[in-house]
């Protein structure tokens, strides 16, 4: 959105992105008429009916098909280390404890800045921010300036309070014929069935790992599909190994017991414990090659058996997609299923003033994990914008929010600390009571998320699927053998290996190979942890427009 900051106000803005749908599928089928395939679509109209009301009083700026590719600012006193990499036109934003975000539109890129473009603040691929900010993927709107026709280019926004939601890409282990038409991300099944009622095939096989895979399974039957079998690399028996944290979400339970239900009803077999290790096929996939595994996700020879399919969905869990939380200097931990997470205390809160993070970017946890975190967070930041308006009202005070609890690098256990009284003025005591008792929801539901993160990590020994003329990196076309030969000449680290294969140094910039790369580099550890990526730009950006943005001074409507 660009116009002058009075014509806003001090409004949340939220600037998503459509997220890519990996694979290849050049013929689609029609799906079949029916229930609508949304899985929480009671929850969604609800959120957006209340959110177009929001719009309709001009209470939310909304800033839809955007990307935000760089930030800069945040208060300079806090802890953390973000804004260290800034440079010094641009640490007055710091000084003022603003933040300023620049984004572009999704489709095509920008020719240069858009005029009096300050405005509130967004992150990237389904990303909120500024005052206040919720979670979102939508991706069918358009940049909407306060007047005049929508102009494409650089935009820049700024914002007294910033919260990431950055959402997640698909975890993708690459195997001998996943390049072919026809293999597509289970997610990605999922989007196009959701968005255009189209399916990749009519005889359909599901694999990977993860809850996700059941509901894909059930959405594609019902939408008309075959669906010969759902092969689930891990073993369900593994969530027995915490009955506490199954008991304090008896909801899962119920909600597996119903998928379980659907599955049985659709006739589609479950084999645990299994994998697809090859697909076959000239110009599309047209079967696939399940082996049982064992607990090291390593083939047990001669359990092979061979599927006629005209598709696959296949996926193993998601990565957080955390480019900008990593620039900031945000504090980071290992989640269970070995990607990279942003540190976070029970108000949401990252290491750095006057940003919050919420949703996957936290860790991977699924949609009423992400809610809970939204709704803990537009809490937290209400309560410091009421803390920050009432400070400068009276001429006392920085109008700072409390100090973020230093965690002990575990999600939701942070050290108490004593906070001050009189940063506590602004607050009822009903208020506070709210923010407790969602802050309790997420960590109870953040236990159980932790739970399924375990259970479904890859296990040491699936890079044994890989044969030596495997594609790992479909972008480069870099293959297994010359990875592992890169390891022999000392790469041993996925900087190492990109240097010397250019693996990861395609289009989609490491996201669909990186585990792979990074499991290769450390010898073969089919568990090797992610390290976070770290890219001055989270999308791209053309360099004429990088040339003709400046940048921002003044001060935008949520400062």
């Amino acid at each position: 959105v660009s116009g002058p900051a009075p014509a806003l106000g001090r409004t949340p803005a939220l600037a998503p992105a459509s997220g890519l749908v990996s694979g290849s599928a050049p013929r689609l089928a029609l799906a079949r008429g029916g229930k609508p395939v949304h899985g929480k679509r009671a929850a969604f109209a609800a959120l957006s009916a209340r959110f177009a009301a929001h719009l309709r009083d001009g209470r939310i700026t909304h800033l839809p098909r955007r990307h935000v590719w760089t930030v800069d600012g945040g208060d300079p006193t806090a802890g953390g280390d973000g804004g260290r990499h800034q440079d010094r036109g641009r640490d007055r934003d710091r000084d003022r404890g603003r933040w300023t975000l620049r984004h572009v539109a999704v489709d095509g890129m920008p020719a240069g800045p858009v005029p009096a473009a300050d405005a509130p603040a967004s992150a990237p691929p389904g990303t909120s921010t500024p005052a206040l900010g919720t979670p979102t993927s939508d991706a069918t709107a358009y940049d909407a300036p306060t007047s005049g026709t929508p102009t494409p280019g650089i935009h820049v926004t700024t914002a007294r309070f910033l919260l990431l939601a950055t959402g997640a890409y698909e975890r993708q282990l690459p195997f001998p014929g996943w390049t072919l038409p026809g293999v597509v991300a289970a997610g990605g099944a999922q989007a196009v069935l959701k968005d255009s009622r189209a399916l990749p095939g009519r005889r359909i096989v599901v694999a990977g790992s993860g809850p996700l895979l059941l509901a894909v399974a059930v959405s594609l039957a019902e939408a008309g599909a075959e669906i010969p079998v759902l092969a689930e690399a891990a073993s369900y028996a593994a969530y027995a190994s915490r009955p506490g944290a199954l008991a304090l979400n008896p909801a899962k339970a119920v909600e597996g017991v119903r998928l379980a239900g659907e599955l049985l009803r659709h006739g589609i077999r479950v084999r645990t414990r299994s994998a697809v290790v090859r697909a076959h096929g000239t110009d599309r996939v047209e079967a696939v090659t399940l082996a049982a595994l064992d607990r090291k996700w390593r083939p047990v020879a001669g359990t092979e058996v061979r599927i006629a399919c005209d598709a696959l969905a296949v996926g193993h869990g998601l990565v957080p997609q955390l480019e900008l939380a990593v620039t900031l200097g945000c504090a980071l931990r290992t989640a269970p299923d070995g990607t990279p997470a942003v540190v976070v205390d029970d108000q949401q809160r990252t290491g750095i003033r006057g940003l919050w993070a919420a949703g996957e970017s936290t860790g991977i946890g699924g949609v009423e994990l992400a809610l809970a975190e939204g709704r803990v967070a537009a809490l937290s930041m209400t309560a410091s914008l009421h803390r920050y308006e009432h400070e400068h009202e009276h001429g006392h005070g920085h109008g700072h929010e409390p100090e973020p609890r230093r965690e002990r690098g575990q999600r939701h256990e942070p050290e108490r600390t004593h906070e001050p009284e009189q940063r506590d003025e602004p607050e009822q005591a009903h208020e506070r009571g709210r923010r407790r008792v969602r802050a309790a929801t997420a960590t109870r539901q953040r236990r159980f998320a932790d739970l399924m993160a375990s259970v479904h990590r890859p296990g040491t020994h699936w890079t044994r699927w890989l044969t030596d003329e495997t594609e790992v990196c479909r972008c480069e076309e870099v293959s297994a053998h010359e990875l592992r030969q890169a390891r022999e000449l000392g790469a041993q680290d996925v900087r190492s290996a990109k240097l010397l294969t250019r693996a990861g140094m395609g289009w989609c910039q490491g996201r669909m190979c990186e585990t792979a790369v990074t499991c290769l580099a450390a010898g073969g550890d089919g568990s090797a942890p992610l390290a976070p990526a770290r890219r001055p730009l989270s999308c791209p950006v053309s360099l004429g427009a990088l040339a003709e943005s400046a940048p921002s001074t003044e001060p935008g409507p949520c400062a």
